[in-house]
């Protein structure tokens, strides 16, 4: 089947994957850890448990965190 995907502000690629496959298995595949990434499909945020269909449109965006709070 084939969905869309875009990492970050990168260009948007067609990807043909196989049926029932779950984000995670996507990130994994194109050597992406999924605790790192919040996924986005159709304009709403998804699990990395979600399986995908037939034309999603998937937006990977890295999840930044750091920082320290001064007091």
């Amino acid at each position: 089947m084939k969905i869309r995907i875009r990492i970050g502000s990168k260009n948007l690629k067609e990807l043909d994957v196989s049926e029932k496959i779950t984000v995670e298995d996507l990130l994994l595949s194109l050597g992406l850890n999924p605790i790192e990434y919040v996924t986005i499909r159709n304009g709403e945020v998804i699990s990395e448990k979600e399986v995908l269909r037939e034309g999603d449109t998937i937006t990977l965006y890295p999840v930044v965190s750091g920082g320290r709070v001064r007091i």
